[in-house]
C-alpha cells in the first residue's frame, strides 16, 4: 500500500511538473508569438512610414512641378500680353506716322495749289500788263503814224 501511494504521489508530483513544463512551453511559445508579432507590427508601420513619406515626397514633387508649370504659364501669357502691348504700340505708332505724313502730303498738295493760284494770277497779271503796253505801244505807233502821216 505504501508502494501505491508513492507511485500515486510520484504520479501526482510527476503531473505537476509537466503541467508546470506545458505551462513553462506555453508561456514561451506565447512570448515567441508576442514578439514575433511586435516585430511584424513594427515592420507594417516601419513600411506604412515609408509609404507615407514616399507619398509625401511625391505629392511634394507633384507641388513643386505644379508650381513650375503654373509660373511657366504665368510668365508665359505675361509674355504674350507684353507682346501684344508692343504690336498694338507700334500699330498705333505706324497708324499715326501714316496719319502725319498723309497731313503732310495734303499740306503740301493745298500749299502747292495755293502757290499755282498765286503764279495763275500772277501770270494774268503779267498777261495783262504786258496786253497794257502792247495796247499803248500800238497807240504809240499809230500816233507816230499818224504823225508822219500828217507831216506828208
Amino acid at each position: 500500500l505504501s508502494d501505491v501511494i508513492d507511485a500515486r504521489a510520484q504520479q501526482i508530483e510527476l503531473k505537476k511538473r509537466m503541467g508546470k513544463i506545458v505551462k513553462q512551453r506555453e508561456h514561451h511559445w506565447f512570448d515567441v508569438q508576442q514578439k514575433q508579432l511586435a516585430e511584424a507590427e513594427q515592420q507594417e508601420l516601419q513600411k506604412a512610414a515609408k509609404l507615407k513619406q514616399k507619398a509625401l515626397k511625391l505629392a511634394a514633387e507633384q507641388k513643386e512641378q505644379l508650381e513650375v508649370y503654373t509660373q511657366e504659364y504665368i510668365k508665359r501669357l505675361t509674355d504674350e500680353r507684353l507682346e501684344g502691348e508692343l504690336v498694338r504700340k507700334k500699330a498705333l505708332e505706324e497708324i499715326e506716322k501714316d496719319k502725319l505724313v498723309e497731313e503732310a502730303r495734303r499740306r503740301q498738295a493745298r500749299q502747292n495749289n495755293l502757290d499755282m493760284k498765286r503764279a495763275n494770277e500772277e501770270l494774268n497779271k503779267l498777261k495783262e500788263i504786258q496786253k497794257k503796253k502792247e495796247a499803248e505801244e500800238m497807240e504809240r505807233l499809230e500816233r507816230y503814224a499818224q504823225e508822219k502821216e500828217a507831216e506828208k
